[in-house]
């Protein structure tokens, strides 16, 4: 049996009498056996297909545990603000951005952001604007000042088609003033 010139089986019909077969036996096997082998050849592409859709399925699965722990799950205690957050992604993993942390006392930066595209490219996006917001954070930038540092961080690293819209606030407790 052969699909696509490549041979993925072979048919052994055998009979007990001597010259049992006939032509007529022949060319209806001719006319079977490309038709049970294009019936193999599917079900073996089903299967890898099945299989490959299960293993992206879990890896879904783990990127948005992994996700769910890059992300805030609970609002931190800012002084002065009341703040509320949660996150329910359209699909497994999603490219939203938001954070709230202290860079000194009583002074908090807030982030809102998403990435474009969805999925886990985005997701992975994302993680890496919130890890180099985070590390730049404590330098005490005005957010004009980290967005132009951030955005050049992220111009080393060009990925091509993604990019990300951020709005950072900066909440000073003692002024009262965003």
């Amino acid at each position: 049996m052969i699909v696509n010139d490549r041979v993925i089986g072979v048919m052994d019909i055998e009979s007990e009498r001597i010259n049992f077969f006939t032509e007529e036996h022949s060319r209806t096997l001719g006319l079977l056996a490309p038709q049970v082998a294009t019936s193999i050849e599917n079900a073996r592409l089903y299967e890898e297909v099945a299989s490959r859709q299960a293993r992206m399925e879990q890896d879904l699965i783990a990127a948005r545990r992994v996700q769910s722990l890059l992300l805030p799950q609970e609002s931190p205690d800012i002084h002065g603000l009341e703040i509320g957050m949660g996150m329910r992604p359209a699909r497994e993993v999603t490219g939203d951005i938001y954070d709230v942390f202290e860079i000194e006392e009583k002074v908090a930066l807030i982030a809102f952001g998403d990435s474009s595209g969805n999925g886990a490219a985005a997701a992975l996006y994302g993680a890496m604007v919130s890890g180099l917001l985070r590390s730049l954070a404590y330098r005490r930038l005005s957010p004009a000042k980290m967005m132009r540092v951030l955005n050049d961080r992220l111009c080393e690293r060009r990925v091509e088609g993604q990019y990300v819209t951020l709005l950072l606030v900066r909440w000073d407790a003692a002024e009262k003033r965003l």
